[in-house]
């Protein structure tokens, strides 16, 4: 009977040791049993306090990557659910956004992956986005999903023009920037249409309009305007300007008609016709309803040799004429006033040839024009094409304008416009 006890108690104490392995293997192998039980695959909760994900009942150690549950889409790594994870996973050809281990369908954000900043909307990357987006109190420039740090130019966004710098707005910045074949002017990082005036670039003195750049010729322009015309000397300017491939501006008139054709004639070889006055009678003062009646008459004769309304107008005798006077007090300061409201834009002259007054020779306007024009980075210059010895300078006066490196160019309604003070 003692021989049995004793091996009746060694029994247990074995039975206990198997007990207790049995007890370790199963709490090892708990995520398992507890998967079994549910009796399906996916997410579950193990005893460990961690979340797995099963297949076929089983820890997939090897699975990187999402699955769903309970509405929520969240991230494994080697099986088990990552928490601490932020950052982009790829599910099916998508890649996805996860933050603290659960994909974020609300977020817009920049994502780092694989050396890449990576624009995420609706929870995904959006490989399609171009454009702008705020990150970290800075704003990035999106090309194809991801930021472009290559990229130097103007982007829009909320109907601004953006001046970017290797990816990155630059609210610092004043330049001038490139973009789809003009410059246009960019202060505190984006494009001011406000602005007019000059601006120092490269070394040079450029004019803007409307915070575009005009002259991409520096700060030594020459505008060669010709009043009164056309006639019988026209068509020999035409010849010298051509040239010297130089373009010039021509405020016309009818006082001349058997001279019509060559309005039409000039605006074919790429010069800027202009209006003038129909008549040049200082009685077109007289009121404004005169006036506009004789700038439609010359507007007409235009557009029949043209096929093109001019816009550009100068006054007979200049914004700062005191004919006007004897025809209608205040008439010069209403006229400038109005021509706007219908549509048009007038330019005087900082730079006069003489050849309406006391210069009678070639020589005389020469140095006229000359004289005027150094100093200036602008130049409107004022001649007349119906007088002979003033067309006749202009061939010396372009070889000097180019040998001085000056450019020439037409007049347009974008150009700086020189306004005389109204005298009347």
């Amino acid at each position: 009977m003692t021989r049995y006890k004793g091996k009746l108690k060694r029994n247990t104490f074995l039975q206990i040791f198997i007990g207790a392995v049995f007890f370790m293997v199963v709490m090892i192998a708990m995520p398992q049993i507890q998967a079994q039980a549910a009796g399906k695959n996916g997410v579950a909760k193990a005893a460990d306090g961690n979340w797995y994900y099963y297949m076929e009942n089983k820890v997939q150690t090897s699975y990187n990557g999402l699955a769903k549950y309970n509405n929520a889409w969240w991230y494994f790594k080697n099986g088990k659910l990552n928490f601490s994870y932020t950052g982009l996973c790829k599910y099916k050809d998508n890649w996805w956004y996860v933050e603290n281990g659960k994909v974020n369908f609300d977020k817009k954000t920049l994502c780092k992956y694989n050396n890449a900043w990576w624009y995420v909307t609706g929870g995904k990357v959006n490989f399609n986005a171009k454009g702008l987006c705020k990150y970290n109190n800075a704003w990035w420039y999106i090309s194809g999903g991801k930021v472009n740090f290559n990229v130097t130019g103007l982007c829009k966004y909320n109907g601004n023009w953006w001046y970017v710098e290797n990816g990155k707005v630059n609210f610092d910045k004043t330049t001038l920037c490139k973009y789809n074949g003009s410059w246009w002017y960019v202060t505190s990082g984006k494009v001011d249409f406000n602005y007019t005036g000059y601006m120092a670039y490269n070394g040079s003195n450029w004019y803007i309009k409307n915070g575009k750049m005009i002259h991409q010729g520096g700060n030594k322009i020459i505008y060669l305007t010709f009043d009164d015309g056309p006639g019988p000397y026209t068509e020999e300017l035409l010849d010298v300007l051509d040239k010297y491939g130089v373009k010039a501006t021509f405020f016309v008139t009818n006082q001349k008609p058997k001279y019509q054709n060559m309005i039409g004639e000039a605006y074919r070889r790429g010069h800027t016709i202009a209006l003038h006055t129909y008549s040049h009678s200082y009685s077109i003062y007289k009121s404004e309803t005169a006036y506009y009646k004789d700038l439609k008459l010359i507007e007409d004769l235009c557009v029949a040799q043209t096929g093109e309304k001019p816009t550009i107008v100068r006054f007979p005798g200049g914004t700062s004429n005191t004919i006007s006077r004897k025809y209608c007090k205040g008439i010069m300061s209403s006229l400038a006033n109005s021509l706007d409201d219908h549509g048009y834009v007038y330019c005087d002259w900082n730079v006069t040839s003489g050849d309406a007054g006391g210069t009678t020779t070639e020589s005389g306007v020469f140095n006229n024009v000359i004289k005027g024009v150094k100093g200036k980075s602008v130049s409107v210059v004022l001649q007349h094409d119906i007088k002979k010895f003033s067309v006749a300078a202009v061939d010396d006066i372009i070889e000097w304008g180019l040998a001085n490196g000056y450019t020439f160019l037409p007049l347009t309604e974008d150009s700086p416009m020189v306004h005389h003070s109204a005298m009347n």
